[in-house]
């Protein structure tokens, strides 16, 4: 997932309550600092999870590497991997809550404050972000499906006391797009922190498009 749209969205509201009446300026400048603060702090969390992700498949793979010599910690290593996968599981819920509660709900109040006497090229830039902001949601949406799958597949493989060799390959796939993942987030994150003047943005000109994924197993 890449949140290199929120920030754009951030600075265009910042620009926006620069640009407000005189009444709602200082309401305004005060919960886009908030949603700043929001957005970092979910940034923080998405790159914990993805390196949890990444220490659930170097563990996986390992475990299984183990297996294929040492028959007899196969289903300690199942159970294991279950368990993990259901903790994983969680987190993608606690950190979609995290993301409503504290990301969404900063653009929501700021959102109200704006929109109280919105210009015609406000409202479409609040139509631009109602879209990105489904598109995260789907995201999220698509992170939990994922784990629960996993959930799943473990689950499975624990009963019928057999690994699918696919699952094998999949992991390795994923881990590989994992690192790059969390590689480029951590950049993103040292560079969004020493950014302290947002740059001059037009709040007439259109949002900026960037992928928004997440990185799954083929």
């Amino acid at each position: 997932m890449n949140m290199n749209t929120h920030s754009s969205l951030i600075d265009q509201l910042h620009e926006l309550a620069t640009a407000a009446p005189q009444e709602h300026q200082p309401r305004l400048k005060r919960q886009v600092i908030a949603l700043r603060t929001a957005l970092k702090r979910q940034q923080e969390r998405y790159i914990a999870f993805l390196q949890l992700t990444e220490e659930y498949a170097d563990k996986f793979l390992s475990d299984i590497t183990e297996e294929i010599q040492q028959q007899s910690s196969f289903l300690t290593a199942l159970e294991r991997r279950l368990a993990m996968a259901k903790n994983l599981r969680e987190q993608v819920v606690h950190l979609q809550k995290s993301y409503e509660d504290g990301t969404l709900d900063c653009i929501k109040k700021v959102r109200r404050t704006a929109l109280s006497q919105p210009l015609p090229h406000d409202i479409d830039f609040f139509e631009e972000m109602d879209r990105i902001l489904k598109e995260i949601q789907r995201c999220y949406n698509e992170m939990d499906r994922f784990w629960v799958d996993e959930v799943r597949r473990v689950t499975k493989a624990l009963k019928d006391r057999r690994l699918d060799p696919e699952d094998i390959d999949r992991w390795r796939c994923f881990r590989e797009s994992l690192k790059q993942n969390i590689t480029g987030w951590e950049t993103r994150s040292a560079e969004s922190s020493r950014s302290v003047v947002a740059p001059h943005i037009n709040p007439r000109h259109p949002v900026r498009h960037f992928n928004l994924r997440i990185v799954r197993p083929h």
